[in-house]
């Protein structure tokens, strides 16, 4: 029984005697682990700054120089530095401010990101322009005069520029072109920049197709000029051909032709020339009729005479 007591008190013992081992062994890992104090790096408390506002962001094209700096709130320069897009003058919708903490070591930004640096963006918008429009269909009609498209509003051309067929006097089909001189800082409503084209013409004057008023000429041994006998002929704009014109007994056939069939057209449509037939015929021999009719007259006269003399009895009494 002794011996038994004796070996369980050996045994407690030595448990003990372990569990205190290990617990100076932690011990000692938990004091390895620990920074020495004099490792230790303490920063002092930070001045926090609130990032600085701009009271407007958005500005519009004015021709002159916009400078951030006057609509800023909150921004000191003995703690911040600014770079960046300060002084600007086109549209544009980037420009950015950078503000940067001067010493990032003594001051840090109040919203809590980390970072010496923040950020501003602002812009600048173009003029929004109304695009031109035609005045009713700029279809004009051929006059010998020089025509122009037509808007219905003058081009404004401090801001664009018209280019291209806007002034023509011949018939024909044309484009007009309207451009934006300045396409940073101006902008049609639909929001493009686009060129703009605009189609007009100028059409054909039509003339009706002139009638011949005598077709049939007497021989006489002088010219016969066709262009005498229409209802109308205007050597400026209407031709005939060498058979136009003639002496001698014949029959004709000329051609009547527009001169500028770029520009006039006949009420049919066509352009192309008109065949005219016309004639000179032989002169009529008139002295044999006259004799004979002078002949004639005198016998009527002669058996008047006879037969008042054969009727009249005092005359025959006598």
């Amino acid at each position: 029984m002794r011996i038994a007591t004796k070996f369980f008190t050996a045994i407690f013992v030595l448990g003990i005697a372990v569990l205190l081992l290990f617990g100076v062994l932690n011990v000692q890992n938990e004091k390895n682990e620990i920074t020495p104090s004099s490792q230790v790096r303490v920063d002092p408390e930070k001045t926090l700054l609130d990032k600085p506002v701009l009271l407007t962001s958005s500005f519009e094209y004015s021709g002159n120089n916009y400078n951030i700096q006057e609509v800023m709130s909150g921004y000191d320069q003995d703690t911040m530095q600014l770079e960046g897009d300060l002084v600007r003058k086109d549209a544009n919708s980037n420009y950015v401010v950078v503000i940067t903490l001067s010493d990032p070591d003594n001051y840090a930004w109040s919203d809590g990101e980390p970072g010496a640096t923040r950020y501003l963006g602002w812009q600048i918008t173009p003029i929004v322009v109304t695009q031109p429009t035609l005045s009713g269909s700029n279809n004009f009609t051929y006059n010998k005069a020089m025509q122009s498209i037509q808007f219905s509003e003058p081009i404004d051309t401090t801001i664009m520029t018209l280019s291209g067929d806007t002034t023509k006097i011949n018939a024909g089909d044309y484009t007009a072109t309207v451009s934006l001189k300045d396409k940073t800082n101006y902008i049609w409503i639909n929001d493009t920049t686009n060129d703009l084209t605009f189609n007009w013409s100028i059409q054909k004057a039509t003339l009706n197709v002139p009638k011949l008023k005598q077709k049939t000429f007497v021989y006489t041994g002088e010219e016969i000029d066709l262009r005498n006998y229409f209802e109308w002929f205007d050597d400026e704009v209407l031709a005939l051909d060498s058979y136009g014109k003639a002496t001698d007994v014949g029959t004709y056939k000329t051609k009547l032709s527009l001169k500028d069939y770029y520009n006039y057209q006949w009420n049919t449509k066509t352009t192309g020339d008109i065949d005219v037939f016309w004639e000179i015929k032989s002169k009529t021999n008139t002295l044999p009729y006259i004799i004979g009719v002078l002949s004639g007259t005198v016998v009527l006269i002669g058996v008047f005479v006879v037969l008042s003399l054969f009727l009249d009895p005092k005359r025959r009494n006598n």
